[in-house]
């Protein structure tokens, strides 16, 4: 049975991540949350969370650990049988929490906006699934180098952060967005496209541009 003091937590945590999914973290103050929750006064986010940092790291250490478990779950039943043995098994594992149109997603990707440093606080050292799908695309792309991968991997996140920010944003042309989303197959289309950007054969000018030498190290070695 929970204790009066979970439940005033726990209506904490939801009126603040509605609030910070829908406004952003630096538009929201501890009044907006304390209000949203029920709550009386100022000191039971203090006491609770100490501060409204505080409160958003929690936020996001309790929502990447459940996508980690449940990313490290799915990869568990994969390589039981033997998998992942295709790309697309990999992608699809790299993107389902972007498929996930709720306030957690969208809290996430405004914090990342608002405050990259409150996100990586809290989730730091919660990638075990992360890092698993990252090794399992380097076994199954062996031929294109590890820093264009890397780099790669990088302009992924961007893409499918991105597409939260237009499945739940407001503003010019979200109506447009909106049914897009709800065309048949754009899911299925966003991850053949994300295949593609990790696929893609390397091109002679990226290849060339990632091995050459920072331009600062060959003016030192001309000189």
């Amino acid at each position: 049975m929970r204790s009066d003091g979970d439940l005033t937590r726990g209506k904490i945590k939801r009126a603040s991540e509605l609030l910070f999914a829908e406004r952003g973290f630096n538009a929201v103050s501890i009044r907006d949350i304390i209000e949203a929750a029920g709550q009386r006064n100022t000191g039971s986010l203090h006491y609770y969370f100490r501060t409204k940092e505080a409160l958003a790291r929690e936020l996001v250490e309790d929502g990447v650990r459940r996508i980690d478990e449940d990313r490290n779950h799915r990869l568990d039943e994969l390589e039981a049988g033997g998998g992942p043995k295709i790309l697309r098994e990999v992608i699809e594992l790299l993107a389902y929490p972007y498929y996930v149109d709720d306030a957690f997603m969208r809290f996430l990707n405004r914090l990342m906006q608002d405050n990259y440093g409150l996100f990586l606080q809290g989730a730091e050292g919660q990638d075990s699934g992360f890092r698993r799908v990252i090794a399992h695309v380097r076994r199954l792309l062996p031929d294109i180098a590890k820093p264009i991968l890397s780099q790669r991997f990088q302009l992924v996140i961007v893409y499918l952060t991105s597409k939260i920010a237009l499945q739940s944003g407001s503003g010019p042309g979200q109506e447009a967005w909106s049914r897009f989303w709800n065309t048949p197959g754009a899911d299925e289309t966003l991850l053949d496209t994300v295949e593609g950007m990790l696929s893609q054969p390397v091109s002679a000018q990226a290849a060339s541009a990632v091995t050459a030498k920072p331009k600062r190290a060959r003016a030192v070695a001309s000189g």
